[in-house]
């Protein structure tokens, strides 16, 4: 995240090993917190990369083996910084000086855990800002999602319980409406008017329309709204791949554009530019991967691009000045013309990091710089026109 010249990042030490066994919340020894590696939060000149500042608390979360963490990306609203952290405490910290404001334990306070134990799969969604209200997934019997005031922490608003998997939250604007899109894999569909795919006024909580696209499973990605569609996935990667228009009075019912049920993403992201839809993925059961382009209104397909024995299941998608960007879990940049729809036209590639698997942390762009972090490293890559 970069805010006001400066950048923010979330990491966390490596795993010890062994990794002590999962243990409920309430069960850890405090001798043994201490062996486990903290969560980190540091701010950095965004021009330079000098640090700024770093604070660090401890991760009771002993049983997110293969999410060590962080999961979640840190939002800037004012002159504060609000990030999840994998055990599930919520914190508010000082953009500037990184000095903690005010911190909410959703885990103990709202039953964010799994199975009795940790909350892993909840405390990978990242915080999204409304005005003066943050909201947060907490997805339990209780609630559903969360708004707090970024002043003081305090509960803004709720919705009834439900559940779903990672960062399933997005966000639009209908007019002078701010909404949050949830796409719920576990929920009451009559509590919900029979809608899977749900808009929640970011004000007040109250729900302004729903979809059905009679999901009973998952969401990996999160759902994409722009110029007025809402790209959502079936669920797992196996699709299929779901278009809706949310009505233009703002209530109602959201209408099924179409579906594809050859064309997924699964761990990666939709892209809505200038009329298209871009993405990647294959489905969970099998085949290759496909690179593709779709209208967003009708769901023609325009092209598509098999890569066959590629690692790109995980990879980011972005978009500027005519152009696709794409962050491969490689660690190359490629980047191909967005006005195309005859087929791939690539314009450029390059390897801009020394990790070469893994590569999941979507980037930041900034007014023409790009920032790009690994497992080791932190990089800069200023994109601007040359004169």
């Amino acid at each position: 995240m970069v805010k006001d010249g400066i950048l923010v990042l979330m990491e966390r030490g490596p795993k010890p090993k062994p990794m002590p066994p999962p243990v409920a919340a309430d069960d850890f020894p405090a001798e043994a917190v201490a062996r486990l590696p903290a969560e980190t939060v540091r701010g950095m000149n965004a021009k330079t990369g000098a640090e700024l500042w770093r604070r660090s608390f401890p991760c009771e979360c002993r049983g997110a083996t293969w999410y060590w963490g962080p999961c979640a990306t840190p939002v800037g609203v004012r002159d504060r910084v609000v990030c999840q952290f994998l055990d599930g405490k919520l914190r508010c910290l000082d953009l500037k000086t990184g000095n903690p404001l005010w911190e909410r334990d959703l885990a103990a306070d709202f039953g964010m855990t799994r199975d009795g134990s940790q909350p892993i799969y909840q405390a990978c969604s990242s915080p999204l800002v409304a005005g003066g209200q943050v909201v947060v997934m907490v997805c339990t019997k209780v609630v559903g999602l969360l708004a707090l005031a970024v002043a003081d922490g305090k509960e803004v608003w709720r919705t009834p319980g439900f559940a779903n998997y990672g960062s399933s939250t997005g966000f639009m604007r209908m007019g002078d409406a701010e909404v949050v899109i949830a796409v719920p894999s576990d929920l009451d569909r009559k509590l919900f008017q029979n809608g899977d795919v749900l808009g929640f006024h970011a004000g007040t909580g109250r729900l302004l329309w729903r979809g059905t696209a009679n999901k009973s499973y998952y969401n990996g990605p999160p759902p994409i709204a722009n110029e007025g569609v809402v790209m959502v996935e079936g669920g797992d990667g196996d699709g299929p791949t779901f278009a809706f228009r949310p009505p233009e009075s703002g209530r109602g019912e959201a209408a099924v554009l179409w579906k594809d049920p050859g064309h997924q993403v699964r761990f990666s992201n939709y892209l809505v530019y200038r009329g298209l839809v871009f993405g990647q993925g294959f489905p969970a059961h099998g085949g290759p991967v496909k690179l593709y382009c779709i209208d967003a209104k009708q769901g023609k397909l325009y092209w598509e691009r098999k890569l066959q024995g590629a690692r790109e299941t995980h990879h980011s998608m972005f978009a500027s000045d005519g152009k696709v960007l794409q962050l491969h879990e490689n660690g190359a940049i490629s980047m191909f013309d967005a006005s195309r729809r005859d087929g791939y036209r690539e314009l450029a590639r390059a390897q801009v990091v020394a990790q070469r698997e893994m590569v999941w942390s979507f980037p930041a762009m900034v007014r023409g710089l790009l920032y790009l972090r690994t497992n080791s490293e932190v990089v800069c890559l200023d994109l601007r026109a040359r004169r």
